[in-house]
Parts: structure tokens; sequence; C-alpha cells
């Protein structure tokens, strides 16, 4: 097998059918990405014997794979490069040989900066500690009941009809402005920040899956502006990411909820993995309470 970097117009279908057989995304989900977040340094692949020529053909199967997007994380006031490790799958019939565990050993050593994720599992969390990944960033969850949702709601212990609801209004918002109020709230040590074409991906990615971001306006308090950005998948709604606190958002998804036609809410903040370089090993702590949630999984 060889290690190198897959080429978005050569090797598109060999990358398809590794995902296809992976991850439930639709071949529209794929085509965006790597229409618009692949380069010649981000999807990492271990391939079949071939030769590297602009052939489709002669250049070997693409039999694991894994994407390493740029992003960065703050310390101290300024940004520190990292990269954020996203779609690492292998073909069924590769699995159990460590190709996967091969290509992110092999992106430690070629790129030489943190890498952060999100694993989807509590198998996969051991699977990467295995590799050096610890624990990091910011963990929790808010939960909506049914009652909350389509019933009464709860203020300051006082059981109060939906209608008392602040009123909110949804307005579309650019990826400059969402990045520039997700900056704003979270900035500080540990805050993994995301260039704007990665915000845009965020977002449209999103979208795919019935959601997307939107700015709310408190019209009561005109200058009280938030954002949320969420998918709405079979009437389930889960929130990845809201400046409005706990309190607002339980004032505010009663009306919205119907409006999008989710029965659910979910909302939480699942933390994360980093893995440090050797001389980098000191900023687990304050990575430890970092914010990172704008996450693609």
């Amino acid at each position: 097998m060889r290690y190198d970097f897959a080429d978005k117009i050569l090797d598109r279908d060999k990358i398809q059918q590794v995902w296809q057989a992976c991850f439930p995304d639709s071949e529209e989900v794929i085509d965006y990405y790597i229409k618009q977040r692949m380069d010649e340094q981000t999807m990492a692949v271990l391939r079949e014997d071939g030769l590297l020529e602009d052939d489709r053909e002669k250049r070997g199967r693409i039999v694991s794979m894994a994407s390493f997007l740029p992003v960065c994380y703050e310390k101290q006031g300024q940004l520190v490069p990292a990269r954020y490790v996203y779609a690492v799958g292998t073909l069924p019939e590769y699995r159990g040989q460590g190709y996967a565990e091969k290509l992110i050993c092999q992106a430690m050593e070629h790129f030489k900066t943190p890498l952060i994720l999100v694993p989807a599992s509590k198998k996969l969390e051991q699977y990467y500690g295995r590799m050096g990944f610890r624990k990091a960033f910011q963990e929790g969850k808010i939960q909506f009941t049914q009652q909350e949702l389509t019933g009464e709601v709860a203020v300051n212990d006082e059981i109060l009809p939906n209608n008392f609801t602040a009123h909110f209004t949804v307005q579309s918002i650019s990826a400059a402005e969402y990045k520039e109020r997700r900056d704003a709230a979270w900035n500080g040590d540990g805050f993994v920040c995301w260039d704007e074409k990665s915000v845009q991906f965020a977002m449209d990615l999103y979208s795919f899956f019935g959601g997307g971001a939107v700015k709310v306006v408190q019209n009561e308090a005109p200058g009280k502006i938030d954002i949320l950005l969420y998918t709405n998948y079979q009437q389930r709604m889960d929130i990845a990411e809201t400046t409005m606190t706990e309190m607002e958002l339980r004032q505010f998804l009663p009306i919205y909820t119907k409006q999008i036609g989710a029965k659910s809410v979910h909302y939480r903040l699942p933390g994360g993995m980093i893995w440090l370089p050797e001389i980098m090993k000191s900023d687990a702590e304050i990575l430890k309470d970092g914010y990172l949630n704008l996450h693609l999984n």
C-alpha cells in the first residue's frame, strides 16, 4: 500500500467508492465536499500499487482515506495552526489491517501540527486514545421535553403558557457574519476557530440535512442578536451551536420547532480529542476546557 494525497479530479470516483462504503451521505454531499474542501494536502489515502500519472485507471485503487482540514485554536491571543480529522474510512474488505491508523500516524509526521477530532462513539474514543489522542474541549447537553416543545414552558419554577414566549425574528446570515459573531462569543484560550470558507461549508453541509445557520433577533431587545446552527432530519432538530442562553432557547424553540416541523430537539457539546506533538504537550491544559462545537460529524 502506498500513502499519498488524493487528487480531487483524477481520484473522484475512487473517493466516492470508499465514502459510500463507510458513510450514509448522498452523492450530492460527497460532490460538494470534494469541490469545496479538497485540495492537494487535505485528503490522505492509502492505495493499492499503481502509477501516479494522469490516468484514472492506473493510479491504484484507494482502500482507506482520511481528511485533514486546516483549523486553528486560540492560545494567549495567538492562533495555533492545527488540522481537523474528518471522514476517516476504509473499504470493508480491507478493515482490521491497521490502515486508518497508518494514515493518521503518517499525517502526524507529515503535518507536525495538532490533530483535532470528534469521535462518533466510545469505541472510537478508545481507538483514537491508543494513538495518543486525549480528551479535550467542553462537554455538556441540554434536554428539551415534549411538554416544553408542544405544551407549556417552565420559567423560574412557574408554569407559563407558550404564548408567553418572547417574540423572535429569524433571519438569514452570511458566513462572514456568522464567523464574526461566533468568534466574538467564544474567543479565548482553547477556542477552535474556523476560517470563513470552512464556516460556509459547515452551513451548507447542515442545510443538506434540513437545517443550516440563522440569525435570531429578539424583537423586544433589537440589539440582542444570536446565531443558531442546526440540522432538522426526520423531524429531529440537532443544534450544533448557538449563542442563545438555555432560558432563551426554552422560550424560542416551541415556536421555531413548529415552523420547521421538528418534533424533538437535541443539543449537546460533544467534546472532542486532540493529539499534540511532543513540544506542544503543555497546550493540553488550555484545551481541556476549550470550545469546539462547530464540528462536521
